[in-house]
């Protein structure tokens, strides 16, 4: 993850067509938290599609 100027942190994933990605994040406290613009939820992940 590469830092930016603002104190945050962002990552780029590059995905082949037609592949799914689950992910989610973790804030601290190990609190597990999900992208709200992500294709879905799945109750585990934020899944996205290519």
């Amino acid at each position: 993850m590469t830092g930016r100027p603002d104190g945050s942190r962002a990552v780029t994933v590059t995905l082949s067509h037609d592949q799914q990605l689950g992910f989610r994040y973790l804030a601290d406290g190990d609190y597990w938290f999900d992208e709200d613009n992500a294709d879905g939820h799945d109750g585990r992940n934020s899944p996205l599609y290519t």
